[in-house]
């Protein structure tokens, strides 16, 4: 069962806050990667049940990006109407990336 955690923190810390929920992906993914380079064919048995259990990682691992972007959507949304007159954060064109 999954469930929903939150807590405060100032403003200007949510970057930094975002960025260490991505570090702990990134070292997840790692685990994960080793986890496929590791997945032998030879016992098909064992094979499968490795597959699945990597599957289920990324599965949590889109859930945990998919948190990260939402956080930092707010994130730009509210720094946007903070300060009237203010140049908007730069938002990069998704289809240059």
């Amino acid at each position: 069962m999954k469930v929903n955690i939150s807590y405060a923190v100032e403003l200007q810390d949510v970057p930094a806050e975002v960025g260490k929920l991505l570090f702990n992906v990134a070292s997840h993914m790692t685990v994960l990667l080793n986890d496929v380079e590791e997945v032998a064919a030879a016992n098909p048995t064992k094979a499968i049940a490795s597959i699945t259990r990597i599957r289920e990682g990324l599965a949590d691992l889109d859930l945990r990006l998919a948190d990260c972007s939402s956080i930092l959507a707010g994130y730009v949304d509210i720094q946007n109407k903070s300060v009237p007159g203010s140049t908007p954060l730069e938002v990069e064109d998704e289809s240059s990336v």
